[in-house]
């Protein structure tokens, strides 16, 4: 009986180190199961932070570029819509939108003169109206193959007297590559005219126009600015009947030009403009008193070559009813021949006889 007792105690003590030594191995492998479990949600979770910050960088990068995008006046990530050959961008980021107009100064373009000092040499331009539909800040920017400026007016612009109704000349601020800047508050309830124009006299160039501010703005290109009222007032043709002369300094044999010569008549004392319509290249001349042909520079209070565009000359002049003028349109070229007509604004008041 004590013997089956013994057993009995060794058996159980058997059991009992079975049991805690197994208690003891569950609980090891589970400690490791959780300890794994921990380390693999924690490198879960830095995966995640690591995606947050790469798409926070990138949407940082992206905003900077807009930013970019934007002010450069490029299409980069942008929306164009195109209407002839303007375009609009708008830009997300800052809520802003870009026009541009592609085009070209070339030598048929009219010409002016930007300033009172500048030489007789002409300055090609072309002329946008620009229909603003929000008011807001806007900046306007010339990009060409050559150094360009924009001059920007209020109302209308008249070439023959550039100074009047100009607001804002872009000759002086221009960006480091000697392209213009003009930037202003437009206001929606007033028209404005954008030249465009080179800085070096007797040059051309393509160019595109871009226009950055809170909305699109409507260009429209204008043509023969300041001539829109003119009326033909007389028509013929030069041939070789008519008389010739050196119109420069000094000429070889057969370097003359034909011309014709005519007494100018006005009923009022205001300022004229006139102007010339053919099919090759003008210039107009305008004296007072006398026209000497043998010596041309005399007398003469008015000239132009190509002020009208497509080589054509147009002179603004103011005239007195007193006062004896004379008109004398010829060639550019020598010994050239053809139909031509001059033109004024106010044909009521003025009116040409040949001499």
């Amino acid at each position: 009986m004590r013997r089956v007792l013994k057993i009995t105690l060794i058996v159980a003590l058997i059991g009992i180190v079975v049991a805690a030594i197994a208690t003891g191995l569950i609980l090891h492998f589970k400690q490791k199961s959780d300890s794994a479990a921990i380390s693999s949600n924690q490198t879960t979770t830095t995966v995640i932070q690591q995606n947050i910050s790469t798409s926070r960088m990138t949407t940082t990068i992206y905003r900077s570029s807009s930013v970019i995008v934007t002010n450069a006046a490029t299409t980069t990530n942008s929306i164009i819509t195109t209407r002839a050959s303007t375009s609009t961008t708008r830009s997300a980021t800052n809520n802003l939108t870009v026009t541009r107009v592609s085009s070209a100064i070339t030598y048929d373009s009219q010409a002016f003169c930007p300033s009172e000092d500048c030489s007789i040499s002409p300055y090609y331009f072309e002329a946008f109206q620009l229909n603003v539909t929000t008011t807001g800040f806007y900046i306007i920017k010339c990009n060409g193959s050559t150094d360009m400026y924009g001059l920007l007016y209020a109302g209308v612009f008249n070439p023959f007297t550039p100074s009047i109704t100009l607001i804002q000349n872009g000759y002086d601020v221009y960006d480091d590559s000697y392209q213009g800047v003009l930037n202003m508050t437009l206001q929606a309830s007033i028209q404005y005219i954008v030249v465009v124009t080179t800085y070096d006299s007797y040059t051309d160039g393509s160019y595109v126009l871009t226009l950055t501010g809170p909305a699109s703005v409507r260009l429209s290109k204008i043509v023969g600015a300041g001539l829109q009222s003119q009326q033909s007032i007389y028509s013929s043709s030069l041939t070789r009947n008519n008389p010739s002369f050196c119109q420069f300094s000094s000429c070889d044999a057969g370097e003359f030009a034909y011309f014709a010569a005519f007494n100018v008549n006005v009923s009022m004392d205001t300022t004229y403009l006139i102007s010339s319509s053919s099919n090759f290249d003008t210039l107009g001349y305008f004296y007072q008193n006398y026209f000497n042909a043998s010596n041309p520079s005399q007398n003469i209070i008015g000239a132009d070559d190509e002020s009208a565009g497509y080589s054509q000359f147009a002179l603004s002049l103011y005239l007195r009813v007193v006062s004896r003028y004379i008109l004398v349109f010829t060639t550019y070229s020598f010994n050239r021949t053809g139909s031509f007509s001059l033109l004024a604004d106010k044909p009521g008041l003025i009116s040409l006889t040949p001499r």
